[in-house]
Order: C-alpha cells, then sequence, then structure tokens
C-alpha cells in the first residue's frame, strides 16, 4: 500500500480497474492502459485496408494481439526516462516553440558564409513586382476557372488569361525601357540553360504536381477510401522522393544534370504508365509499388531541372533568376492542376456515374501527365553534362 504524505498527493496516484460491474477482470488494469488499448483497436480497425495491415489475415492477431502488443509497448517502455508518448510529446514541444539564445551562433560565425551583396547600388523594383504579381495572379486565376468549367474555352478563362497577357506585354515593355535593370530581366532568357531549364521546370510541373490532385481523388472515389487512408496511401510516393533526394546532388556534380533527369524521366514513365490501366480491383500493394517507382523518378526531374537553371548566370543575376524560377513552377503547377482536372471531368462529362466510366477520367487524365512527362526529354537535352 502506497503511503501518501499530504491529501493533494492523492490525485497523482494511477487509477485501476479491477472489475467491470460484475464481472471482474483477470488482472488488474489501468485507465492509461485501457485508453491506449481503444486508441490501438481504432487505429487497427481505420488502417485496417492498407499495408502492412492489410497483408494480415488473422482477425485474433490484427483486432486483439497487436492492440495488446502496442498498449503494453506504450505504458511500459521509456525513453529518456518518459513513456513513450511522453518523450514524443516533449520533443514536439521542443522544436515547435520559440527559442532564445545564443548557443548555436558560434557555429552560424563559423560555417555560414560571409558574402558581399551581389548589386550594391540595386533598388527594389515596387512597379515590376506588383506588374509581375498581377500577371501571375491573372494568369492562375484564368487556368483555374477552367478546371469549374471543365474546359479551356470559357469567357472566365478566356478574360482572366487575356488580362494576364496584357500585364505581361507591359512587363515587356517595361524592361526595355529599363533596360533590363528589373526585378526579372529578360536578357536572363538569353542563357541557355536557363531557358531549357524554366521551360523543363514549366512541363515538369504540368506533369507530377498535375496528377498529385487527381490521385487522392481516385482513391476516394475508386477505392471507396476515406480522406485518411488516401492521404497516407501517398506515403509510398514521398519515401520515393526521400530515397533518391540525397542521391541526386552527388549524381548532378559527378555526371551533369543532363543524364539525371533523362534517367530520371525513364524511372517515372515506369511509375506512371501502370496508372493509366489501373481499376477498382487492382491491389493497393501493386499501387504503393508503382507510387514508390514513381517517386523515385520525381525526385531526380526537379532538383536537376532547378540547379541547372543557375548554370552560366552572373552572380547579380542569381536573385532575379530565382524569382523568374518561382513564377514558372506556379505558372507550370497551376497550369497542371487545371488541365488535368479539365481532362478528368470532360472524359466523365455526361457519362452514368459508374465506376467504369468514373476510370475513364482518371485514365484520361494520367494519360495526359504521361504524354507531357514525355515532352520533357526535348528540353533535357540541352542540359549541361560533364565528360570525365
Amino acid at each position: 500500500m502506497k503511503k501518501l504524505k499530504s491529501y493533494t498527493r492523492i490525485w497523482s496516484v494511477e487509477k485501476v480497474i479491477y472489475a467491470i460491474n460484475d464481472f471482474r477482470l483477470p488482472f488488474p488494469v489501468t485507465f492509461n492502459q485501457m485508453s491506449w488499448f481503444v486508441l490501438s483497436l481504432l487505429l487497427v480497425m481505420l488502417l485496417g485496408n492498407l499495408p502492412p495491415l492489410s497483408m494480415i489475415n488473422g482477425a485474433l492477431l490484427k483486432y486483439v494481439e497487436i492492440p495488446v502488443g502496442l498498449t503494453w509497448f506504450m505504458s511500459q517502455k521509456t525513453f529518456d526516462g518518459k513513456k513513450p508518448y511522453s518523450f514524443l510529446k516533449s520533443v514536439i514541444t521542443y522544436f515547435s516553440r520559440p527559442k532564445l539564445t545564443y548557443a548555436g551562433k558560434p557555429l552560424m560565425i563559423k560555417y555560414i558564409p560571409n558574402f558581399k551583396p551581389f548589386d550594391k547600388d540595386s533598388k527594389l523594383d515596387v512597379f515590376g513586382i506588383i506588374i509581375l504579381s498581377l500577371t501571375s495572379v491573372a494568369f492562375i486565376f484564368g487556368i483555374t476557372k477552367a478546371a469549374d468549367h471543365a474546359s479551356f474555352n470559357n469567357g472566365h478563362t478566356i478574360l482572366w488569361v487575356g488580362i494576364g497577357f496584357a500585364f505581361a506585354i507591359i512587363y515587356l515593355l517595361y524592361n526595355q525601357v529599363r533596360k533590363n535593370q528589373t526585378v526579372l530581366p529578360m536578357n536572363l532568357f538569353r542563357h541557355k540553360t536557363f531557358l531549357v531549364s524554366t521551360i523543363g521546370l514549366f512541363l515538369a510541373n504540368i506533369a507530377i504536381i498535375g496528377p498529385m490532385l487527381i490521385l487522392p481523388l481516385f482513391f476516394i472515389n475508386i477505392h471507396d477510401f476515406t480522406p485518411i487512408q488516401a492521404s497516407l496511401a501517398l506515403i509510398p510516393q514521398g519515401v520515393g522522393m526521400l530515397v533518391t533526394r540525397p542521391l541526386i546532388g552527388k549524381l548532378i556534380d559527378r555526371i551533369g544534370a543532363k543524364y539525371v533527369v533523362i534517367v530520371s524521366i525513364v524511372i517515372s514513365l515506369i511509375g506512371f504508365i501502370p496508372l493509366i490501366f489501373i481499376t477498382d480491383k487492382t491491389s493497393i500493394i501493386w499501387i504503393s509499388i508503382v507510387l514508390f517507382i514513381r517517386g523515385t523518378g520525381v525526385g531526380g526531374i526537379m532538383l536537376p531541372l532547378m540547379g541547372d537553371a543557375y548554370t552560366g548566370i552572373e552572380d547579380k543575376q542569381l536573385p532575379p533568376a530565382g524569382i523568374g524560377i518561382n513564377i514558372i513552377e506556379n505558372l507550370g503547377s497551376s497550369f497542371g492542376t487545371a488541365i488535368i482536372a479539365t481532362v478528368v471531368a470532360t472524359v466523365s462529362h455526361g457519362l452514368d456515374p459508374t465506376i467504369t466510366n468514373g476510370l475513364k477520367g482518371y485514365h484520361a487524365g494520367f494519360l495526359v501527365s504521361a504524354i507531357v512527362l514525355l515532352l520533357i526529354f526535348i528540353p533535357s537535352f540541352f542540359l549541361t553534362h560533364k565528360k570525365n
């Protein structure tokens, strides 16, 4: 029996359940253990259709032994003297809360390079920033309206894209008057690597970001996944990108961006083409493998294109080059989501709302993405490469 030195200590004593009504439990269970068991059971029921839980056939193992094992682990195992959930909570709190410390300042002074401003005499181009912002907003808004109408031939899209072109012409004239002393000088596009890289990035954002819109909808509408399950089903793609990211930089330094992008396009096509033929009967395991392959290829396309865009550019033009790349990527991703959504909606329009007819729209969207991905081969042949 635990002795209490004061009445207030009674609130820190862990509550234990010995019986439920007239049924006596074979062993005492704490409220903490009961909570973890219920939570673990709910997670198993929620994620039971996703691997690796979907590969477990035994109901006793899936719905009893796994929750009991998780309950025992979370209530017994300690990390740094804390229970797992308490340790995780302290880690999240540490990284999320603001910190006031000078402990890292010596490291910053030692390792962060001290470089001079690229162009001390440059001034903030307010007018150019406003015009470029209005151009981007008009284009993006007009393109997204195409998805709403399931067609690019509608009044809203034509109006706003026309306004975008008008602002673009104004900016070109302004850049000519200022003799390229603007926030985004047009003479940047005279550099071959910058020009082909931005074209490649525009196409890559269409081919890669576009399908990211319809993949969750595919899982929800065709495979009857919940939004949470659809999000979890996309994890293999992120894992594939994570695996290849550390290798991409080393390969670019060794052989250049050209061959890295070409090989990555081939790998991405291996992960893209099966999506054109998947059905509601396709196993989630095969879809996960395809998404993992797609992720490994995608990671090798965007990074080399972005890095090669800065090749051969003067130091003072690096900041405006970054602005240009961001604008191109935003336009490409917006155009990609709009065109893929429009294709899916157009193909499915007028058909009976069946799974077979719904698949026709998704297959058409994945096919368009694969075709745009093939087009990236053209600018990739003009990227830099290193000879031994």
